[in-house]
């Protein structure tokens, strides 16, 4: 997949998580203003929201990481798809859940604070607000096409590996100024040579990429 056709699905899932947690945040700003609560019924509605916001983004971003190496299946159009959508299923569970969970763990307790007093309702707000930014939402989007993008490559890699092909796994970093510098130590480094055996993302906002060279 070329740099730039994953930076526009990951301009998009961005805009798409954006919008969707500006809803929130207007949903939620009344209660806060009230020093009130938000109600199980409202994290079961963001969980559900966002679940129909950010899952099908994902699925195509995985495809599309599955292309980048493998232009025709070896395996069945339908075993492909399937392979990626129960990866979603099993993961986009948890995502749903931990950015649900974060947002409300950091609204509870900035809440907890403004009612001890010290704090002015503005302020907290103010804090508050961070949890629903298109900051945050940028975040979230860099890291999960990241993620996305790698599965559809563990797919197809493991569909040539099953295929007879030997693969070879090297890390690629965007080779700019904002690589982290644990990524930056595996910059072109065979699987066999990385500090551990953890791939993209190594972390919030990683970028990079496994590539591959494979022998038949």
């Amino acid at each position: 997949m070329p740099l730039d056709d994953r930076d526009l699905a990951e301009a998009k899932l961005a805009r798409l998580l954006s919008r969707e947690l500006a809803r929130q945040w207007k949903k939620l700003r009344p209660l806060v203003a009230d020093g009130s609560t938000p109600p199980q019924k409202f994290w079961e509605e963001m969980s559900a929201a966002l679940h129909e916001a950010l899952m099908s983004p994902l699925q195509a971003i995985a495809r599309l990481g599955y292309e980048d190496l493998i232009a025709e299946a070896p395996k069945s159009e339908k075993a492909t798809s399937d392979a990626i959508r129960e990866w979603l299923l099993s993961y986009g569970f948890d995502l749903i859940k931990d950015i649900t969970d974060a947002s409300r763990d950091g609204i509870e307790d900035a809440i907890a604070t403004y009612l001890e007093g010290g704090v002015t309702l503005e302020d907290t707000i103010g804090k508050l607000s961070q949890w629903f930014d298109a900051n945050r939402a940028l975040r979230i989007a860099v890291t999960e096409t990241t993620r996305a993008y790698d599965q559809g490559d563990r797919i197809a890699t493991q569909e040539l590996r099953d295929a007879g092909f030997e693969v070879k796994d090297i890390w690629n970093t965007r080779n700019d100024d904002l690589v982290d510098d644990d990524c930056a130590e595996r910059e072109g480094l065979e699987s066999a040579d990385w500090p551990t055996s953890e791939r993209p993302p190594l972390h919030v906002n990683c970028r990079c990429t496994v590539g591959h060279r494979v022998f038949s």
